[in-house]
């Protein structure tokens, strides 16, 4: 008879809690999905020539290397910033070792984009044998 009492109000604050957590983990949902929307909305898309002559200009006016870092973590990139694009930008514009950093971060979150038209691919064409293979 004793565990009849108990039973009852332990399913209740069961059951309250696991509102509660269905309630926490929605707003959790919510929150990511409204923090992942601003963050892209928020991003500015450029090219490399507008990334090199932003650097440049940022060069020029002489700003300190973290003001520029943290100018560079909102934008990303509409073209694949290749290795050897990021070399011949920090040559030119010889950045700060935090922009060094930002620029490499955004090379890695545009592996994705499509190549930058100076320097897309040039495939021949197959010679005759291999077009006969195909």
């Amino acid at each position: 008879m004793f565990w009849l009492v108990y039973r009852v109000p332990i399913k209740l604050m069961f059951a309250a809690f696991i509102q509660g957590a269905m309630r926490f983990g929605r707003f959790l949902f919510w929150a990511f999905v409204t923090a992942s929307f601003l963050s892209h909305a928020l991003a500015q898309e450029v090219t490399i020539s507008q990334l090199r002559s932003y650097l440049m200009d940022e060069r020029k006016s002489k700003h300190p290397d973290d003001e520029t870092a943290n100018r560079l973590s909102p934008i990303s990139l509409s073209e694949r910033l290749t290795d050897q694009a990021l070399n011949r930008i920090v040559n030119e514009t010889n950045p700060g070792l935090e922009s060094v950093e930002q620029l490499r971060l955004l090379g890695d979150y545009s592996i994705f984009a499509p190549p930058p038209s100076n320097e897309s691919p040039v495939f021949p064409a197959p010679d005759r044998e291999a077009q006969e293979a195909i």
